[in-house]
């Protein structure tokens, strides 16, 4: 019997000699799989997906504002006034206005109102303390050679209790309304969505999410009162016993609320509101 050692060497000497040729590794290629096909929810959960996740963020359902709380809102007026000045002036100064307590995550948030006789008036520029304010885009309505109008302006203001409003127009502006708000917790400062109104409706149909701010103002050129749907009214003033400003705001607002005001009287009137979250 040949032991294994003499055997490598016959065949090692065949090898060599051409009279074999050893048999090839084969390289093991698997059967191909089964096709995955999606299940027939795919595509709405798809959706949901890319509506709801940016890079870097979580889901919009499980965002949370810094800190984790719920942002609030404070009017800082004396219900049932907004803060009117009646100077017939191109510049209007309020003074010291509260802007309630300090806080990094402030945003102060202002409605502007303002009623003219004649010409074409617009806002030239709004400081807060000495800082320029950004106007909230798309929020203008009325203004220019209407008689009414009404517009909102922000900023991050960290310090401090009061600030000094200024208003400027590119020309004299019978009287001017201010509504200021404090805004905290916001999970961004850039305003969510922004709603005008100047037709015969008066509504103002939001697309925000659920837990959303909204601020709500409006003039009309009449002496008249005004209940509102969607948000809390925080103020109902007369000026100059021939207009009215209104206005009001809610925190933690249902999805894709509605803000309607009722007024009864609806000369000239005007509305804009601003969603943030």
């Amino acid at each position: 019997m040949i032991n294994r050692q003499a055997r490598r060497a016959i065949i090692a000497t065949l090898v060599s000699s051409g009279l074999i040729v050893p048999a090839q590794a084969k390289l093991f290629i698997p059967a191909a799989p089964a096709i995955i096909k999606p299940s027939k929810d795919w595509a709405a959960h798809e959706k949901k997906l890319k509506a709801n996740f940016l890079p870097g963020m979580m889901p919009a359902w499980h965002r949370q504002p810094a800190g984790g709380s719920t942002p609030t809102v404070i009017f800082n007026g004396t219900p049932p006034n907004p803060t009117i000045n009646i100077g017939n002036s191109t510049t209007y100064t309020f003074t010291n206005h509260a802007i309630s307590t300090a806080a990094a995550d402030r945003l102060v948030v202002v409605g502007i109102g303002r009623y003219r006789n004649a010409g074409t008036v617009n806002i030239s520029a709004v400081t807060f303390g000495g800082v320029a304010a950004n106007l909230v885009a798309g929020s203008g309505v009325g203004l220019g050679s209407t008689a009414t109008g009404v517009v909102w302006y922000q900023l991050g203001v960290a310090a401090g209790t009061t600030s000094t409003i200024v208003v400027t127009w590119t020309a004299s502006a019978n009287n001017c309304a201010i509504a200021v708000y404090s805004l905290y917790g916001l999970i961004s400062s850039t305003v969510n969505d922004v709603r005008t109104d100047s037709a015969t409706a008066y509504s103002l149909p939001f697309t925000n999410p659920a837990g959303a701010i909204l601020l709500a103002m409006g003039m009309s050129t009449a002496v008249t009162t005004v209940s509102w749907a969607g948000v809390t009214e925080n103020f109902d003033a007369q000026s100059e016993a021939a207009m009215t400003y209104s206005g009001g705001s809610i925190a933690n607002a249902g999805a894709s609320t509605t803000v309607t005001p009722t007024w009864t009287s609806e000369t000239g009137l005007v509305v804009s509101g601003v969603a943030y979250v």
